[in-house]
């Protein structure tokens, strides 16, 4: 009996992540809720069904979940890091900081605690502890995307314009269609008087994506700063196209 009960909790495992990566986020929940009447005690459960709370925006049964999953296994490092994912999606800043480096206390290489720490100190106004965190990110896979992006992010608030431009190229060399650093590529260019450059980055970012009324509104800017008025005028034109609210 305990054999069939875990073969069938393995395959409504598998299907319940399935449904995870296709989006059908309830019919996950309603999956894994299926596999912990069978293995109740499975920690790796409770953390994925966290996850799907999280996926949800529901970060109170979030950390139900995955506080569950750490009672049964408190060794996990990923059920931690979730559960730092689940407080920073409530802004509870003291509590992601915390779970967050017990993340990393217990599995020292974790990229990804690192950059999510780095957010949380970000968005609490703790600049250059944000910094710190991206930074050991990266020092320990160079060619992690998003803590390069969140770098370049970071620096741009602190107004260290080129360095927000150095490490928004070190992302877009790793990933060129990355629209938000070509963008914000372009905010730092333009901050630092380069208007050419900074035409270019919008331009490439409404290339890839031509919604983004954003880059569209900053290129009209871009091109009026440059004395092209034509073009200024048809730029905010498309970016007043898609989202009206621009013109209020």
């Amino acid at each position: 009996k305990v054999e069939i009960e875990e073969l069938f909790a393995l395959a409504y495992g598998s299907l319940a992540t399935a449904h995870f990566s296709q989006g059908r986020v309830d019919k996950s929940i309603e999956t894994y809720n299926r596999v912990l009447e069978l293995t109740p005690l499975s920690a790796q459960t409770y953390n994925c069904l966290g996850s799907c709370y999280i996926r949800k925006q529901v970060p109170d049964r979030a950390v139900r979940a995955i506080k569950r999953a750490i009672e049964l296994d408190p060794e996990s490092a990923e059920s931690y890091h979730n559960l730092g994912n689940a407080y920073t999606l409530m802004e509870q800043w003291p509590k992601a900081m915390n779970v967050f480096k017990q993340a990393i206390a217990l599995r020292p290489d974790y990229v990804e605690a690192y950059n999510n720490m780095g957010i949380v100190l970000q968005r609490s106004g703790s600049f250059e502890q944000a910094l710190a965190a991206f930074e050991a990110a990266i020092e320990i896979r160079p060619e992690y995307v998003q803590a390069l992006f969140n770098l370049g992010n970071t620096h741009l608030e602190l107004k260290h314009y080129d360095q927000a431009i150095k490490y928004y190229r070190a992302a877009l060399h790793l990933q060129p269609n990355m629209v938000k650093a070509l963008y914000n590529m372009g905010q730092a260019q333009y901050k630092k008087g380069r208007l050419a450059a900074a035409i270019q980055s919008y331009r490439k970012a409404v290339h890839i994506d031509p919604k983004h009324y954003g880059a569209w509104y900053n290129l009209g800017i871009a091109y009026r700063d440059k004395g092209l008025k034509d073009k200024a005028v048809e730029a905010l034109e498309k970016a007043v196209a898609l989202n009206p609210n621009l013109m209020r």
